[in-house]
């Protein structure tokens, strides 16, 4: 009899599990079919990105900024490094003429110039990544407004970048429209940047 009843508990409770599944499972459906059903009414375009980029003059004197920035920093550490070497093959010369205690002093003058070297390397390095990052801020907001703008347009909801798609309608390409938007921002800034000189 206790098996019995203990034999029924646990069919019940199998039960239970199973109901509680099944529950789960026509939640996830009828989820997944709702945001189906919504994507499929939304409406979608893609832009390529790196287009967008290519023709605007404000990205084309970041980058030039930035690699000038780039060579003058690399000029600073190469002639850092070309004079340490200098140094320490001067030190590699005379070392068995040193005393014990004037060599000690040159490698540990020497190791520090490298450590400072090696500071100088990573702080530049850091203020490159800065610039870059403050420059190229304004571009990409300018870009988020020109889909914006033509996005809205449209009345589009969606925007996706074209090379993270495995298909796209060339159809629904919004690229050039977005050009043309960012080719007015751009000009709207270079106005505001270089005012007109009094007559």
């Amino acid at each position: 009899m206790v098996v019995q009843k203990k034999h029924q508990i646990k069919e019940s409770k199998t039960r239970t599990i199973n109901i509680y599944k099944m529950k789960r499972l026509i939640l996830v459906v009828a989820l997944f079919a709702g945001s189906m059903s919504a994507i499929a009414q939304s409406n979608v375009a893609h832009v390529n990105t790196q287009k967008l980029l290519d023709t605007m003059p404000s990205r084309k004197a970041a980058e030039a900024t930035l690699k000038d920035m780039e060579t003058l920093y690399m000029s600073e550490i190469e002639e850092s490094q070309k004079a340490l070497q200098g140094e320490y093959e001067k030190y590699m010369a005379t070392r068995e003429t040193m005393s014990p205690t004037v060599r000690a002093y040159t490698e540990e003058r020497l190791q520090k110039k490298q450590q400072e070297l090696e500071g100088r390397q990573e702080e530049l390095g850091q203020m490159l990544q800065k610039q870059s990052g403050e420059m190229n801020k304004p571009i990409l907001e300018r870009v988020q407004k020109a889909i914006k703008i033509v996005s809205e347009r449209k009345k589009v909801d969606y925007v996706l970048e074209e090379s993270q798609t495995l298909y796209f309608n060339a159809a629904k390409d919004i690229t050039k429209e977005v050009i043309t938007e960012l080719l007015k921002l751009e000009n709207e800034i270079t106005k505001v940047v270089t005012p007109v000189a009094p007559k």
